[in-house]
């Protein structure tokens, strides 16, 4: 948690959210995210696919 790590984030975290935004996904450091009427089910399964990639690369690093 952020009171464990004093508020740092860790490499990991910060390789995971520059890859998202480096494929046009954004989740706010507050870590909430909305979905309103003008995301597509095409766009939400699209983000979520990155997510996941995303997720995959931290972890093929080692990072998490």
């Amino acid at each position: 948690s952020a009171r464990d790590t004093g508020g740092m984030r860790s490499q990991a975290e910060t390789d995971f959210y520059l890859h998202l935004l480096d494929n046009g996904v954004l989740i706010p450091g507050t870590r909430r995210s909305f979905i309103s009427h003008v995301h597509t089910p095409e766009l939400v399964d699209e983000a979520t696919e990155i997510i996941k990639k995303s997720l995959n690369l931290v972890r093929q690093d080692d990072l998490f």
